[in-house]
């Protein structure tokens, strides 16, 4: 072998695996970066890179810090001086799907709590008896209590809501998540299809007093409006 391919031979195929390793890693990276993700509230899987929500505020950050490298808001509600956030997203290492959470902040403080063990609240059968209106996620805290059957709402426990301005807070919650899911969707009818469903209102179907059935089935029975209505009409020509 002449001195050209000893010293030119190792050092190209010494690049070429560099190039190839660093490839190879990019790959695995794409790899792992979801193509859909769930809508945390309802499960409604989307394509993230077509279905665009709102991704977290700075100041949300600054409190919290970040749970995931991409995360976005679901629902957002705002009482008095705390403010209510519904969060989830993913990360390009993590394994297993993620899972949505409800954070609150007041001030430099800030709490959170599962959103599965959050919008499973159910109202007293005899009234509420007391008005309290401190501040604090709904829910957290609260005794878990068996719903019958199998499976119950949304899965197979519930709570039972504590003041009437816990259950505010969580329909104003739901109601947020409603409207946060109309344009990422592209309208109000075309995210009507995905989530007023006979499938979607069977989740429910063992408890019919949880918080969530009851907003999931008034948003549901609202006819859209005459502007999404429109537009419906001029998508489909």
């Amino acid at each position: 072998m002449n001195l050209f391919a000893k010293l030119v031979l190792p050092l190209w195929f010494l690049s070429f695996g560099i190039l190839a390793n660093g490839q190879s890693q990019r790959h695995s990276h794409e790899l792992k970066s979801p193509t859909l993700l769930d809508e945390p509230f309802f499960y409604i899987p989307y394509d993230p890179s077509k279905v665009h929500y709102e991704p977290v505020p700075q100041s949300f950050a600054k409190v919290c810090g970040h749970t995931f490298q991409h995360e976005y808001v679901y629902a957002y509600f705002k009482s008095g001086d705390a403010e209510y956030f519904v969060i989830s997203g993913y990360s390009s290492d993590q394994d297993g799907d993620s899972l949505g959470y409800v954070a609150m902040v007041r001030g430099a403080r800030c709490e959170s709590a599962d959103l599965e063990n959050t919008f499973v609240g159910v109202p007293p059968q005899n009234g509420y008896s007391n008005s309290r209106i401190d501040e604090g996620i709904p829910g957290k805290g609260a005794p878990d209590v068996r719903d019958p059957g199998e499976s119950g709402a949304m899965g197979n426990y519930h709570y039972v809501l504590r003041s009437p301005h816990e259950e505010a807070i969580l329909r104003g919650l739901l109601d947020d998540n409603f409207q946060r899911g109309i344009r990422p969707f592209g309208g109000e009818i075309q995210y009507k299809s995905l989530i007023c469903t006979s499938k979607m209102m069977e989740n429910f179907s063992d408890y019919s007093g949880v918080i969530t059935e009851q907003q999931l089935k008034s948003f549901c029975a609202k006819s859209p409006s005459v502007l999404d209505s429109s537009e419906g009409r001029l998508k489909g020509k």
